[in-house]
């Protein structure tokens, strides 16, 4: 079953996701299989950016569990 707060959380991380998309002109794995093997600056920030916010919030959610389900 999902609570109110977890519907909350699913639609700031759809409009996140949505956001950086559209901000980045393509997704991530765009990026990382097209734009990276031809050497695109653009792609190499985004994917960097993308890398780096993911090992930020699995470290915060390893040291801080505020992600738990529980």
């Amino acid at each position: 079953m999902v609570g109110n707060l977890d519907i909350v959380g699913f639609g700031i991380a759809g409009y996140l996701t949505g956001a950086g998309t559209k901000l980045s002109n393509g997704c991530t794995s765009g990026h990382g299989v097209c734009g990276l093997p031809r050497f695109a600056i653009r792609s190499w920030v985004s994917v960097g950016t993308f890398l780096l916010v993911a090992i930020g919030l699995a470290t915060l959610k390893y040291h801080e569990p505020f992600l738990d389900a529980t």
